[in-house]
């Protein structure tokens, strides 16, 4: 499941409550992604995927801190 179907699973929950879960989520692919025996084992293509799902979390925590700030939904 990725961060953008847990975040629409949670729109119930509040904005610094998604934010919260989205630093969370980054951290938990972060620390995948650095782990060893993981990147050892793993097909090229689940690497891939794992690396697009945190750059996805990471674009959302963006939009969710602009959010937060600015009380906007986009930086345009």
């Amino acid at each position: 499941m990725n961060l953008m179907t847990l975040l629409y699973i949670n729109q119930t929950t509040d904005v610094k409550e998604q934010f919260d879960f989205a630093q969370g989520y980054i951290e938990a692919k972060k620390r995948k992604l650095l782990n060893n025996r993981f990147l050892d084992n793993a097909r090229p293509e689940i690497i891939k995927k794992e690396e697009k799902e945190l750059e996805d979390a990471e674009r959302i925590l963006k939009e969710l801190t602009i959010y937060i700030k600015y009380g906007k939904e986009n930086n345009n």
